[in-house]
């Protein structure tokens, strides 16, 4: 449920990026950049974060142009905006063009090598091998160095996790995190800027409700960052939900359906806010980054050796190979670890836990009734399945039981898993037709 930020056709860079007002559960206010108040409703003294009271009662805002309640996520472009600087580190963006610049750079280099070696005589053929075997202690020292040099910069760059204590390999910088952040916002924003929900409808304030209820009882884990938690709510029947590593939190009305009750949205949310605030995204861009650097030299051998179309297929079963064998382990790693940690969040907020393994029993049924086709199997994944997800989660119940009981939480009642719920029942809520 997590957004891939690591996906390629997901980032669709944007000539002009859309601003929108979206609500944070922390604050309770309004984002908006204080230069468009100032350029296009004539306000001059406002911040860029300002109370939605303010702007809609200011007599200084009484323009045709004042983004109301019913309309504020209009997708209208207001003015371009720009995410945090590339100052100190290598723009965010790099870290999304990386593998393929890198991938066609090492293909070239690999064939225009293999065009000069065979245009060789075989008398310069063999004095280069004479040469390689007189300085094979040599060629053999800087080998070592080489793979020594990658093991401590490997080894410098591990950061022990606060929440959980493992240590993480991350080279992505915070900066570069929020511009990857802001490129998958604004593409984001450029697809489902139509039917974002306007800030008045009933589904903000309960979602805000349960963010709020979480990051508050969790404050130790979100003190050491200065996001606000924005909410944007998307009228899509799918089922998901996902927060960026900037804290900006996206939520499908589908996911409203399958989470009529609080505590199964908390289920949700506490799993999402799990992984910014693990910092899976910069975690699995490091990874990804290292991997491929060490995936040149084999790639490089591969095009040096074979022709064109077997270097092709060798290559598409090297990638199959590197995905089943490091890549979607590490990511469903990281899948069970937040709802790990996303059932302490629960347990800290006093919501009832025997809910999570109950939830993903429904999300596995759920499944089942939709499913078309052969299952995907769980090893060519990146998500545990749900059937394993709700076991898993079964056996830290009593854990979590104790730690909410350590949190003077109220007693637990009896369990009650109520049915889906369709998203209109749920908010009977008609908005006033702008005038």
């Amino acid at each position: 449920m997590m957004l891939r930020i690591l996906n390629s056709s997901f980032f669709r860079f944007q000539t002009r990026k859309p601003t929108l007002l979206v609500k944070s559960p922390l604050i309770n206010k309004v984002i908006v950049p204080s230069k468009y108040l100032q350029q296009n409703l004539g306000c001059r003294n406002f911040h860029s974060y300002v109370n939605l009271k303010e702007i809609t009662n200011s007599t200084l805002c009484k323009s045709r142009h004042l983004l109301r309640k019913e309309d504020v996520f209009s997708s209208r472009v207001v003015r371009k905006i720009h995410t945090s600087p590339p100052k100190y580190a290598l723009p965010g963006f790099i870290y999304l063009i990386f593998k393929p610049i890198l991938r066609v750079g090492a293909i070239i280099v690999a064939r225009i090598s293999r065009k000069w070696w065979s245009k060789l005589t075989p008398d310069q053929k063999k004095k280069i091998f004479n040469t390689i075997k007189k300085n094979q202690t040599s060629i053999t020292g800087i080998t070592l160095t080489s793979i020594g040099l990658t093991y401590i910069y490997y080894f410098l760059h591990l950061e022990t996790c606060p929440i959980t204590g493992r240590q993480k390999f991350i080279i992505v910088k915070p900066n570069q995190l929020k511009e990857v952040s802001g490129i998958a916002y604004d593409s984001f924003i450029g697809e489902h800027g139509n039917h974002i929900l306007p800030l008045g409808h009933p589904a903000y304030k309960r979602a805000a409700n349960v963010v709020k209820r979480i990051l508050e009882a969790n404050k130790e884990y979100v003190e050491g960052n200065d996001f606000k938690y924005p909410i944007t709510i998307v009228n899509d029947p799918t089922m998901n939900a996902f927060v960026l590593p900037d804290g900006r939190i996206f939520i499908f009305t589908g996911m409203f359906e399958i989470c009529p009750t609080d505590d199964e949205l908390a289920t949700v949310l506490a799993h999402e806010l799990s992984h910014t605030l693990l910092k899976h995204v910069a975690e699995k861009l490091s990874n990804k980054t290292f991997l491929e650097i060490l995936y040149i030299v084999p790639l490089m051998i591969i095009w040096f050796l074979l022709p064109d179309l077997g270097a092709i297929v060798t290559q598409v079963l090297l990638d199959d190979f590197k995905q089943i064998l490091f890549e979607l382990p590490f990511e469903r790693d990281m899948e069970t670890e937040a709802d790990e940690v996303g059932l302490q969040l629960m347990a800290r907020a006093c919501y009832d836990v025997r809910i999570a393994p109950l939830f993903w029993k429904k999300m596995a049924l759920k499944e089942t009734q939709d499913q078309v086709g052969p299952k995907l199997e769980e090893f060519m994944s990146t998500h545990p399945s749900h059937e394993n997800r709700a076991k898993n989660l079964e056996s830290r119940i009593t854990e979590a039981i104790e730690l909410r009981k350590s949190c003077n939480c109220l007693p637990l009642g009896s369990l009650v898993m109520p049915r889906m719920t369709s998203f209109r029942q749920i908010f009977s809520w008609n908005p006033a037709p702008p005038g």
